[in-house]
């Protein structure tokens, strides 16, 4: 029997030591809605794409959901995979601060939201999510 959700961290986790593979029958069913929340503290950006969590085999798949932060600046890119487009990505607000904790919210809707610290700083209207059966993979890969 499957819960409505799952809570995979309590406590503060420092990445990517402590990065953490879930495989897709240890998740809540997922079909045609999904949300995240968690909280972000940077102590530095990176001159890479950093990954904080893809659902997905590898990055050349299908994905979803997904979130990387931009090199250098640490600009959120939400992801996920669509019918027609696999990298189907929303700008997602500013660049984010370092040592400044941000709230990071996905609503359930219809369509992709992206929230910081409870302000809506991008979104866009998504109708054929492709959902997968792949683990979710959480911190730098």
């Amino acid at each position: 029997m499957f819960s409505d959700y799952l809570e995979i961290f309590s406590d503060p986790t420092y990445f990517p030591t402590n990065k953490k593979t879930i495989q897709h029958n240890e998740l809540p069913s997922v079909t045609n809605e999904l949300s995240e929340t968690f909280q972000l503290n940077l102590e530095k950006h990176d001159p890479n794409w950093i990954t904080i969590f893809i659902k997905s085999e590898d990055e050349q798949q299908v994905r979803i959901p997904a979130l990387w932060l931009s090199p250098n600046a640490s600009k959120p890119h939400p992801n996920c995979s669509v019918n027609n487009n696999w990298n189907h990505t929303i700008s997602a607000g500013n660049d984010l601060e370092l040592n400044k904790w941000y709230h990071i919210f996905s609503g359930p809707q219809k369509r992709m939201e992206f929230y910081v610290n409870g302000e809506l700083v991008g979104y866009t209207d998504v109708k054929d999510i492709i959902f997968n059966e792949f683990p979710l993979k959480i911190g730098a890969f």
